[in-house]
């Protein structure tokens, strides 16, 4: 992803680094890019289903706090 857009420049204000080299969004900010490209009306319909899916499956897998 890359930050061309209002909504991925509020989310990757918020990232976690992963090694030395990247920097991911966090929990919260990925499921809101997951959500913005659900109903982005740019996106093709089929990638908007994976996007949906995706989105479903970290909601169902996040890890829990203890």
């Amino acid at each position: 992803m890359k930050p061309t857009q209002d909504v991925f420049r509020v989310i990757f204000r918020q990232t976690i680094p992963v090694e030395k080299t990247h920097e991911i969004p966090n929990l919260e900010m990925a499921l809101a890019s997951k959500f913005a490209a659900m109903v982005s009306p740019n996106r093709a319909r089929d990638k908007k289903l994976i996007d949906a899916g995706d989105l479903v499956n970290v909601v169902l897998h996040k890890p829990r706090r203890h």
